[in-house]
């Protein structure tokens, strides 16, 4: 059985929260949200504020998308 990994993910109706957590070694912070928006929008934040990162690479930005659960 295959189960969908995208927003439209849903679990007696409700959506399922999705979760991305930070690889950088050492960091255990994890995000969570309602959708693969919401992780990004959260990823970014604490890439800048935790990890000194102004700005996200294209590469790492989709690697992202693609990890999310």
């Amino acid at each position: 059985m295959r189960y969908k990994r995208s927003i439209e993910c849903v679990r007696g109706g409700v959506p399922v929260p999705k979760a991305l957590a930070c690889v950088k070694e050492g960091c255990t912070f994890e995000m969570q949200g309602n959708t693969v928006e919401d992780i990004l929008a959260k990823l970014k934040m604490h890439a800048m504020i935790a990890h000194q990162m102004p700005q996200l690479p294209p590469d790492l930005v989709e690697k992202a998308k693609a990890d999310v659960r």
